[in-house]
């Protein structure tokens, strides 16, 4: 008994013996990887700052090569960034004194010259200048300003010009149109059509918030637009439509006419008695300026049934049916053919005023687009 307890000491011994032994060599190998690591980290930080090194080097001859040779030919200063030039600085040369001592007669023949494609460099001078010497009641009334040719000839630049250089044909369209042959044949030429092209993407930009080219001429093409649609050749499109050419004679005898029989003016149209609500209004004029682009005389608003229908044609247009209830502004409720803004509910858009309006004229399907006359 007492030697076979000897002998499983022994056995003991020899396992603790052997455990220990196994300990010592796990430990010597992981010193060893440990070591190992840590001479691969090294070799790689030394490796890493010999290439760090180089390629400062590198970078550093680079940068005394490019002093060298911007030394031995230097840079050529960039040219200042080149602004739009006001009106007034455009009202300053010769062309401005040209257009205000010459008679229309000749400064229709000047126009027709710097509309050539090699003269217009000059034609933004020249608009500026025809714009500030003919004011608009004296073109309403001076036949010498009929041109449809000129009128062909701007609406066709319109169409296909750059839209950086729209500028300058909308100001002489806005002239022109002062005259009602001016304003037929502009219209009929797909002028409104051809403005909400060009403005198609931009509505947004004004010369106010970037002084750009392509932001001035956005800001004309709206102005025309505006013009085209309130603008007082707006009240010319009743006799516009007319087939009959009056002579000289004619329009003054029944211009006197007109002066001695003035009728009594007419009433007021038949509003519905309620005002528009806060809601309503704020609705109304936050989507006019959204449409329009810029800020409108405010005014009181109120609510008007619709006595006709109407289908848009285009997309500046609104749709509505008879009985239908807008909010329109109520001193553009006049007698006058034309358009007017309003809106129904979430839609807004331009409506024929004769369908807001009693009008004995007969209906006419003419679109926004084909000349902003019902």
């Amino acid at each position: 008994c007492e030697a076979a307890y000897a002998d499983l000491e022994t056995k003991r011994a020899l396992a603790k013996a052997r455990v220990q032994e196994e300990m010592e060599r796990v430990k010597f190998i992981r010193r060893s990887i440990a070591e190992k690591n840590l001479q691969d980290t090294k070799a790689q930080e030394a490796e890493a700052a010999k290439k760090d090194a180089k390629q400062q080097k590198k970078a550093v001859e680079t940068i005394k090569m490019i002093a060298k040779k911007r030394a031995a030919s230097p840079v050529k200063p960039r040219a200042p960034v080149k602004q739009v030039p006001t009106d007034a600085e455009l009202l300053s040369g010769e062309v401005a004194a040209f257009f205000i001592r010459e008679p229309p007669r000749e400064q229709l023949r000047f126009l027709k010259f710097a509309l050539e494609p090699e003269q217009k460099k000059d034609l933004p001078a020249v608009a500026v200048a025809f714009r500030h010497a003919n004011k608009p009641e004296q073109v309403m009334h001076d036949r010498t300003f009929d041109n449809a040719v000129l009128v062909e000839h701007i609406c066709l630049d319109l169409e296909h010009q750059h839209v950086a250089y729209l500028r300058p044909y909308c100001l002489l369209l806005g002239v022109l149109i002062g005259r009602k042959p001016n304003l037929r044949k502009a219209l009929l030429m797909g002028v409104v059509k051809t403005l909400n092209a060009r403005m198609k993407g931009r509505e947004k930009e004004t010369f106010a918030k970037t002084p750009t080219l392509i932001a001035q001429s956005m800001d004309a093409c709206r102005e025309l637009m505006m013009r085209l649609v309130w603008g007082k050749s707006q009240g010319q499109l009743r006799d516009s439509w007319n087939p009959e050419r009056l002579s000289a004679k004619a329009e003054v005898a029944r211009a006197q006419k007109k002066d001695v029989t003035a009728p009594a003016p007419a009433p007021a149209p038949a509003a519905s008695p309620d005002a528009a609500s806060v809601k309503e209004s704020a609705s109304y004029w936050n989507k006019r300026k959204a449409a329009e682009g810029i800020e409108v005389d405010r005014g009181p608003l109120c609510r008007i049934k619709a006595r006709r229908a109407h289908v848009p044609t285009e997309a500046m247009e609104m749709r509505m049916r008879k009985g239908d209830t807008l909010i329109v502004k109520r001193d553009e409720l006049d007698g006058e053919p034309g358009w007017i803004f309003a809106t129904k509910g979430g839609d807004a858009g331009y409506v024929p005023r004769a369908c807001l309006v009693g009008d004995n004229s007969p209906d006419r399907s003419v679109s926004f687009a084909a000349g902003a006359a019902a």
